[in-house]
């Protein structure tokens, strides 16, 4: 519902610049996750397909075993998995930033 009204006062607003977004809309609400991905991206008009290959990793690789380490539990991560990792996060952040830049660019978000 939330949405509905930003995006209703952004229509209604005209030529007006947007200075601000309601912090509560573009939470992440502490880890991010597939579900929380996909509000990101619809939000923004971004193209989710871009990220579907990653929600298993996100919600069961990566959010399990910092949700694990977060909770005291010891887990023992091989050099390789570790960069494996990080080397896709560092992906998926980059694949964002360019989705948000080309939106940027294109001007989409006056569509």
């Amino acid at each position: 519902m939330e949405q509905v009204v930003f995006l209703s006062n952004v229509v209604d607003s005209g030529g007006l610049q947007l200075r601000t977004v309601d912090v509560d809309i573009l939470s992440t609400r502490s880890n991010l996750n597939s579900a929380i991905l996909q509000d990101l991206c619809c939000f923004l008009s971004l193209d989710i397909t871009q990220f579907e290959s990653d929600f298993d990793f996100l919600d069961k690789i990566l959010l399990y075993r910092r949700n694990n380490i977060a909770h005291g539990q010891f887990i023992e991560i091989e050099i390789d998995t570790l960069r494996d990792m990080s080397e896709r996060v560092i992906e998926m952040m980059r694949k964002f930033n360019n989705l948000v830049d080309n939106e940027v660019n294109l001007q989409g978000y006056r569509a």
